[in-house]
Protein backbone atom coordinates (compact mmCIF):
# COMPACT_ATOMS: atom_id res chain seq x y z
CA UNK A 1 0.00 0.00 0.00
CA UNK A 2 1.25 3.20 -0.81
CA UNK A 3 0.18 6.65 0.76
CA UNK A 4 0.60 10.09 -1.04
CA UNK A 5 0.30 13.42 0.74
CA UNK A 6 -1.08 15.96 -1.50
CA UNK A 7 -3.11 18.78 -0.88
CA UNK A 8 -6.76 18.11 -2.56
CA UNK A 9 -8.70 21.26 -2.98
CA UNK A 10 -8.35 20.87 -6.79
CA UNK A 11 -10.37 17.25 -5.94
CA UNK A 12 -12.35 18.67 -3.39
CA UNK A 13 -11.54 15.94 -0.85
CA UNK A 14 -9.53 15.38 2.22
CA UNK A 15 -8.46 11.74 0.65
CA UNK A 16 -8.99 9.34 -2.56
CA UNK A 17 -8.44 6.12 -2.90
CA UNK A 18 -7.17 3.54 -5.53
CA UNK A 19 -7.71 0.03 -5.27
CA UNK A 20 -6.66 -0.31 -8.82
CA UNK A 21 -2.93 0.70 -7.58
CA UNK A 22 -3.43 0.30 -4.15
CA UNK A 23 -2.54 4.09 -3.58
CA UNK A 24 -4.21 6.38 -1.17
CA UNK A 25 -3.60 10.05 -0.92
CA UNK A 26 -4.21 12.37 1.76
CA UNK A 27 -4.29 15.77 2.12
CA UNK A 28 -1.67 16.87 4.52
CA UNK A 29 -3.87 20.09 6.10
CA UNK A 30 -5.58 17.15 8.08
CA UNK A 31 -5.08 17.09 11.82
CA UNK A 32 -6.52 15.34 14.61
CA UNK A 33 -9.78 13.07 14.60
CA UNK A 34 -10.53 13.87 11.12
CA UNK A 35 -7.02 13.13 9.98
CA UNK A 36 -7.66 9.53 11.68
CA UNK A 37 -11.12 9.51 10.46
CA UNK A 38 -10.36 9.83 6.64
CA UNK A 39 -7.39 7.56 6.98
CA UNK A 40 -8.97 4.72 8.19
CA UNK A 41 -12.10 5.74 5.61
CA UNK A 42 -9.52 5.47 2.61
CA UNK A 43 -8.06 2.37 3.84
CA UNK A 44 -11.87 1.01 4.21
CA UNK A 45 -11.67 1.59 0.01
CA UNK A 46 -8.74 -0.32 -0.51
CA UNK A 47 -9.59 -3.43 1.59
CA UNK A 48 -13.42 -3.52 0.49
CA UNK A 49 -13.32 -1.78 -2.85
CA UNK A 50 -16.57 -3.30 -4.35
CA UNK A 51 -18.44 -1.98 -0.53
CA UNK A 52 -21.21 0.82 -0.72
CA UNK A 53 -19.66 4.89 0.25
CA UNK A 54 -22.39 4.19 3.20
CA UNK A 55 -20.90 1.44 4.34
CA UNK A 56 -17.27 2.59 4.11
CA UNK A 57 -18.39 5.94 6.25
CA UNK A 58 -20.32 3.98 8.79
CA UNK A 59 -17.40 1.61 9.72
CA UNK A 60 -14.33 4.33 9.24
CA UNK A 61 -15.85 6.60 11.58
CA UNK A 62 -17.27 3.97 14.06
CA UNK A 63 -13.42 2.89 14.21
CA UNK A 64 -12.18 6.50 14.20
CA UNK A 65 -14.03 7.20 17.06
CA UNK A 66 -13.04 4.08 19.46
CA UNK A 67 -9.62 4.29 18.79
CA UNK A 68 -9.47 8.14 19.91
CA UNK A 69 -11.23 7.10 22.79
CA UNK A 70 -8.37 4.98 23.21
CA UNK A 71 -5.85 7.91 22.87
CA UNK A 72 -4.70 6.70 19.34
CA UNK A 73 -2.57 9.95 17.99
CA UNK A 74 -1.06 10.85 15.12
CA UNK A 75 3.15 12.16 16.09
CA UNK A 76 4.53 13.85 13.65
CA UNK A 77 8.33 13.10 13.05
CA UNK A 78 11.04 13.77 10.93
CA UNK A 79 11.32 10.10 9.88
CA UNK A 80 9.60 9.19 6.51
Amino acid sequence: MRLIKQKLGRQQAWGMADASVNTIWLDPRLRGRRRLTITIHELMHLLYPNETEENVTHAGELLARVLWRENWRHVDSDKT
